[in-house]
């Protein structure tokens, strides 16, 4: 077994569901390839990414806790909740902060995208 696999094994020993670790893998790796090639619109759609999956970590922990446990999971989820959702609210101040501050500097046009060209139609 490759290390990656015993990693998700043991995410899955607590609740956490195996799509997650390469979701957020992803939404991660994203965002630093984007950051540094400064396309501001990639990089808040891998941060929206990264975002929901945490929000979705929690909801399917609740879920296969639920099941998985026969006693009161609320307590841990709701403190899992509390952290992920405070994790989130970070993330999504640091795309305002940081789409405030590329607003100043007076771009007009927005790095990432490119223009259609001009058919003349």
């Amino acid at each position: 077994m490759t290390i990656a696999r015993h990693i998700i094994k043991i995410l899955e020993h607590f609740g956490v569901p195996p799509a997650f670790p390469t979701k957020s893998t992803l939404a991660i790796r994203n965002f630093v390839i984007t950051r540094t090639r400064k396309e501001i619109l990639m990089e808040g759609m891998s941060l929206i990414s990264l975002a929901t999956s945490l929000i979705s970590l929690v909801l399917t922990q609740f879920a296969v806790m639920s099941l998985k446990f026969s006693g009161d999971v609320t307590f841990y989820c709701g403190m899992t909740g509390v952290m992920v959702g405070s994790l989130s609210i970070i993330i999504c101040a640091y795309m305002i902060a940081r789409g405030g501050r590329f607003k100043k500097k007076g771009n007009d046009a927005i790095v990432g995208m490119t223009k259609m060209p001009d058919d003349g139609i």
